[in-house]
């Protein structure tokens, strides 16, 4: 059985990735995450939708406009926090 994921170009799914910013330029580090939405603090019920939020490089982007970019280049954790200390250094 496969664990490929279904990729749909207007759905982004949380996860590492890595990008460039120019043809054949360095691998950047990429992230999209989920932040909760609110939740009313008396009754616990959920007053917003939960947001989709993505990092690239250390700059926070919209997930939806560079996902076709991400989509094909997932990568784990390790890959992800070793290309984030590269990129900071």
């Amino acid at each position: 059985m496969s664990n490929a994921r279904h990729i749909h170009e207007d759905n982004p799914l949380p996860g590492f990735y890595q990008t460039r910013a120019v043809r054949n330029g360095p691998w950047l580090p990429a992230i999209i995450w989920t932040e909760p939405g609110d939740v009313d603090p008396e009754t616990g019920e959920l007053m917003s939708d939960d947001v989709l939020c993505c990092m690239i490089n250390g700059r926070r982007v919209d997930p939806y406009e560079r996902w076709t970019w991400l989509a094909g280049h997932p990568i784990s954790a390790d890959q992800y926090f070793a290309l984030l200390g590269q990129s900071s250094a």
